[in-house]
């Protein structure tokens, strides 16, 4: 039965042949190799962390690329496989963001629901693509391998699919293949894909048919009837897991997200050059008005110079009040002085006790 379903699986995915793991003995472990890679490694630093390995596919990203570098050991005890698989993720300037690496134990039968392997790693696989390059490239495969696609929604993240195949070197054995794959969004860039696939095998099987007359039955030679029987069902392998998923990244990389050479972008520290910029000359302010109260000083204000009294033509002998007087005094400080004349300088220049004779200055 393990030839048998072997010989089938290389097939049903003939359209898509997976990728040949790369595997010498003088080469590395994949594991150590993968602790080697940092970030912010250019490409040559990356081909010497490699160690001689080369990687199995490449793609080209929008805003980067990917390298995948896939390690497969056969384990010929039991015909089981160790898978090993190293994804690193490079920047629009060429040089490594990130790296992860992968490990999952594929062994020769499908184990048993709640044996280990529990997490059943082969069952799923994360893919460094979106949603939508995912779900199409699924669709694309199951289609050149011979299957119907019988639902197929990107809303609920489900597709299911059945296919038949002829058994090689048995064309009387017909078998039949039932896929449901669910995808979901792990990141912008990831999409983690989880199927499970189950099988049926049917065989012709031909039948001899008696004619019987009066009650005596003989044996006649008539044409073969044929007709189909199940002889065997169960659930396909992990190896047919291993195959497909191999078949879906080698179709992503070849038709969806072609490869092309990565090109460095080296970053110097040359300073930036000089460029004239005219002066921009600022429009003059407009006048500010002083705030008065806080420029506000105090100063003593000089003293205007007193008239002479003697100057004023005033009659002392009458009221103080008499109209006289007082348009004198308007007139006296509305016109200016004149000059004195000699003769009222020597006036003034005269004794004036004069006429008092000698008599007391308060004598009647």
């Amino acid at each position: 039965m393990k030839l048998f379903f072997c010989l089938f699986i290389t097939a049903a995915l003939a359209a898509c042949a997976p990728v040949k793991p790369i595997k010498e003995a003088s080469l590395p472990p994949l594991s150590s190799v993968a602790a080697n890679i940092k970030s912010g490694m250019d490409v040559n630093a990356l081909n010497k962390a490699l160690q001689g390995r080369q990687p199995d596919l490449k793609y080209s990203l929008p805003d980067g690329s990917i390298w995948e570098v896939s390690e497969r050991i056969n384990i010929a005890e039991n015909h089981s496989v160790n898978a090993n698989n190293l994804l690193i993720k490079f920047n629009k300037d060429g040089v490594v963001s990130e790296s992860s690496y992968s490990f999952c134990f594929l062994p020769d039968q499908e184990t048993v629901l709640g044996s280990s392997p529990a997490t059943r790693c082969y069952q799923k696989h994360s893919f460094p693509f979106n949603k939508q390059v995912t779900y199409d490239a699924i669709k694309r495969l199951l289609i050149i391998s011979h299957y119907q696609v019988d639902h197929s929604d990107a809303a609920s993240e489900l597709i299911s699919a059945t296919g038949t195949q002829n058994v090689p070197e048995d064309e009387d054995k017909m078998m039949f293949i039932k896929l449901s794959i669910v995808f979901s969004v792990i990141d912008t860039n990831t999409t983690e894909v989880i199927m499970s696939a189950t099988f049926n095998v049917s065989e012709k099987q031909e039948t001899w048919v008696q004619a019987g007359f009066a009650g005596v039955t003989l044996p006649i030679p008539l044409p073969f009837q044929k007709k189909e029987e199940w002889i065997g069902t169960g659930i396909v392998p992990p190896k047919f897991y291993m195959d497909f998923y191999d078949a879906l990244s080698k179709l992503i990389a070849s038709e969806y997200l072609p490869y092309k050479p990565i090109k460095q972008t080296l970053k110097t520290n040359t300073p930036a050059p000089v460029v004239n910029v005219p002066a921009v000359i600022p429009p003059p302010k407009a006048p500010v008005e002083a705030d008065r109260f806080s420029t506000f000083t105090f100063s003593p204000q000089t003293p205007k110079a007193t008239q002479n009294p003697e100057s004023l033509d005033l009659n002392l002998e009458g009221p103080i009040d008499a109209e006289k007087n007082i348009k004198k005094t308007q007139q006296a400080h509305e016109q200016p002085e004149e000059q004195e004349t000699e003769e009222e300088k020597d006036e003034e220049n005269e004794d004036p006790f004069a006429n008092l004779g000698g008599k007391p200055i308060d004598s009647k």
